[in-house]
C-alpha cells in the first residue's frame, strides 16, 4: 500500500509540473499575484480604474524550477473568453535581467494595460501587450467592485520553460486573478509584488 501511495505521489507532482523534453529542467506550481490586494475577498486582483483613474495592473510571478532553466515564455490569457490577444506574450530570462533568481524558484514582474471591454485583454494592445521589467510598484489594499465578464472575468498566466538547449517544457498555468472594473484605494502596503 505504501509503494502505491507513493506512485499516485509521484504522478501528482509530474501532472502539475512542466519537464522539458530534453530532461534537463522543469517548471512547477506558479504563483500569480498583482499589485492590488482585495480586503473583502483576500484575494489579489486587477483593477481597471484605481480612484476613478485608469491604470495599467503591475503582476509578478514566482514559478518553481529545477535544472537548466534558460528562459520562461509566458503569455497571459482571459478566463471567459477564447479571443486571446496574442500581443500578450513575452520572454522572461535571467540573461536579459528579467528573470530573478531566489532559491528554487523564479520570479519576474510586468505590467499590463487592461480595459474591461474583453474580460481584461482588449481585442488589440498594439505591438506589446506586456512591458517586462518595470519600475516596481508596492502592494495596495483595495476595496473592489464591478467584476467585469457578467461577474465572472479574469485573466491567469500560461508558462511554458526552456531549457539551456532551447528544449521547451509543456506549458502549465497559475491560478486566474479576477478582474474589477473599479477599486478604491484604502491604503499602500509598502510592499513589491515580489
Amino acid at each position: 500500500m505504501k509503494k502505491l501511495l507513493g506512485l499516485v505521489g509521484v504522478g501528482v507532482v509530474l501532472a502539475s509540473c512542466g519537464v522539458s523534453s530534453d530532461g534537463r529542467s522543469a517548471i512547477f506550481a506558479p504563483e500569480l499575484r498583482t499589485e492590488f490586494y482585495d480586503l473583502t475577498t483576500k484575494t489579489y486582483v486587477s483593477c481597471a480604474n484605481l480612484n476613478q483613474q485608469s491604470v495599467p495592473t503591475q503582476g509578478g510571478v514566482s514559478v518553481g524550477a529545477t535544472g537548466a532553466l534558460a528562459r520562461i515564455h509566458v503569455q497571459l490569457k482571459g478566463q471567459t473568453t477564447t479571443a486571446y490577444d496574442q500581443n500578450y506574450v513575452a520572454d522572461f530570462s535571467q540573461s536579459a535581467g528579467t528573470l530573478e533568481k531566489n532559491g528554487d524558484r523564479y520570479v519576474f514582474v510586468f505590467d499590463a494595460p487592461n480595459r474591461t471591454e474583453a474580460d481584461f485583454l482588449p481585442q488589440s494592445v498594439g505591438a506589446q501587450g506586456i512591458i517586462v521589467n518595470p519600475a516596481k510598484r508596492t502592494i495596495k489594499n483595495v476595496a473592489a467592485s464591478d467584476r467585469v465578464g457578467n461577474g465572472q472575468g479574469g485573466f491567469y498566466a500560461q508558462l511554458t520553460g526552456y531549457s539551456d538547449t532551447g528544449a521547451s517544457t509543456p506549458a502549465i498555468t497559475s491560478q486566474a486573478v479576477p478582474v474589477y472594473a473599479n477599486c478604491q484605494l484604502i491604503n499602500d502596503t509598502g510592499k513589491p509584488v515580489f
